[in-house]
């Protein structure tokens, strides 16, 4: 493939990504809102958030074998049907099941979506260009975690949550168009898949050891910003002011993105990766010490700083790692782990905190961070 051909795969790849999280992001904030907006209980909005990772976690991995099998074409395809139907169907109906049911094909588009994208990156990439290229890959995708939110909340001031959900149809109509009208560009199936899916996929060296690790990563960013606000509602902190916390936590990791490339060449992805678990469970630690506005935006500022590595550095692993010819199977299980930890990781540390309190669930997940961090040093050294 020419460097301009290359170049061209590796933008539209990561146009696709920004359209479909853009959307889903923007689902994620549209849908909760219009369900509190209809009166459903506390519970309800709950399940919403629970179905969207329903099929990410149980078709994240088969997905992936899929792609390398027979290319990523048709899956994305289905992935931006999937989007546009969930956006359609709650201005179509006006009722609880229609929420969940858009729920449910959000979550549907990520799994045909996410995994087969890193897998394309992968494959477009070279041991060499491999980093440069995560690091891009994930900066944009990052910046949708503001773009998606702030579309969402703007559609719903100026046109209500029915109108909201239907404006949302303008994402993935968009990407099915850039996919139909420049989808040649994309890589076909990888030559040697077949045989190589006959090998047994977690028996490889090291495959258990990546995959835990990506899935500690997954919990302990997930668990910060689960729990921030509602750590600072309990110390009398205003919503505003948690918001902005998690805004700078954001632009932390958006800015040390744009770093991610200088600093794995310095110090190397399992060093820096271990680097940025230790930096996630001192700000764990440092956490339920906070009781200022200030304080607490200085910890999530320097969480911010880790997540922001350690989140594209388990990614890059993977693909280091995966087996020639199961890029997207590779990345696919990576994704299934960390969506289970989605699921079961804020019920379960809820009810340590519930039980035990604040002090003793952040305490639990710095010695959770700490141990990934020491787990990844020992990869870096073997």
């Amino acid at each position: 493939m020419s460097d301009k051909r290359l170049r061209s795969a590796l933008f539209l790849n990561t146009a696709l990504n920004v359209l479909t999280f853009t959307c889903f992001f923007g689902a994620r904030l549209i849908l909760p809102l219009y369900a509190l907006e209809r009166g459903a209980p506390v519970y309800a909005i709950g399940v919403l958030a629970a179905l969207l990772w329903v099929f990410p976690l149980l078709m994240a991995w088969p997905v992936g074998k899929l792609a390398d099998r027979h290319g990523p074409h048709r899956l994305l395809a289905l992935g931006f049907a999937s989007s546009a139907t969930g956006a359609l169907v709650p201005f179509l109906v006006d009722a609880m099941p229609a929420l969940y049911c858009s729920a449910l094909l959000f979550g549907l588009s990520i799994a045909f979506s996410d995994g087969v994208q890193q897998g394309v990156l992968a494959q477009l990439s070279t041991p060499e260009t491999r980093s440069r290229n995560v690091a891009h890959y994930t900066l944009f995708g990052g910046a949708t975690t503001f773009t998606g939110p702030l579309l969402g909340g703007f559609a719903i001031d100026q046109a209500g949550h029915a109108l909201a959900c239907l404006m949302l149809v303008v994402l993935p109509v968009s990407g099915a168009l850039l996919l139909f009208t420049f989808g040649r560009l994309l890589p076909g199936p990888k030559s040697g898949s077949a045989t190589a899916a006959r090998a047994p996929m977690l028996r490889g060296p090291g495959v258990w050891r990546l995959l835990w690790l990506s899935g500690l990563a997954q919990l302990g960013q997930d668990m910060f910003q689960f729990f921030l606000p509602v750590y600072g509602h309990s110390i009398g902190l205003s919503a505003s002011a948690s918001g902005s916390a998690l805004a700078l936590l954001a632009a932390a990791a958006f800015a040390i993105r744009s770093l991610l490339m200088r600093l794995v060449a310095r110090f190397g992805d399992a060093r820096l990766l271990a680097g940025a678990l230790m930096l996630e469970a001192l700000c764990f630690g440092l956490l339920p010490c906070m009781e200022s506005a200030g304080a607490i935006m200085l910890v999530c500022f320097m969480f911010g700083l880790g997540s922001g590595c350690a989140s594209p550095l388990t990614l890059l692993l993977t693909m280091n790692r995966a087996p020639e010819g199961r890029m997207s199977e590779t990345v696919g299980l990576r994704l299934t782990f960390n969506n289970l930890v989605k699921l079961i990781g804020p019920a379960a540390l809820g009810a340590v905190a519930s039980a035990a309190g604040f002090p003793m669930m952040f305490g639990l997940n710095a010695a959770v961070m700490f141990y990934a961090s020491v787990l990844s040093r020992r990869s870096s050294e073997r």
